[in-house]
């Protein structure tokens, strides 16, 4: 009769235990779905301030082109008028 009463207390203690486990488990998943979250969240703002840093480095690269044709241009204006100058009267 005692060993029959021990095995259930044992099992009883086996059983709170392993309740205790569960919580604790449940407990560990709950915050560690929240830092996922978290973590997706700032993977998702990182990409989207990716992308829009990419396209000012676009938009900055096309106007530095303009910019250097425009240059060349006015360069090329300037030499013209000035060898124009030399082969005839300028006014």
């Amino acid at each position: 009769m005692d060993a029959i009463q021990q095995n259930l207390e044992t099992e009883a203690r086996l059983k709170m235990e392993a309740v205790v486990v569960r919580k604790k488990l449940e407990q560990d998943i709950t915050e560690l779905e929240i830092t996922l979250e978290s973590v997706n969240k700032a993977r998702a703002d990182a990409e989207k301030n990716w992308k829009q840093c990419q396209q000012e480095v676009d938009d900055l690269e096309t106007l530095l082109e303009e910019e250097q044709k425009a240059k060349s241009d006015q360069l090329f204006l300037y030499v013209f008028y000035m060898y124009t100058c030399r082969t005839s009267t300028c006014v």
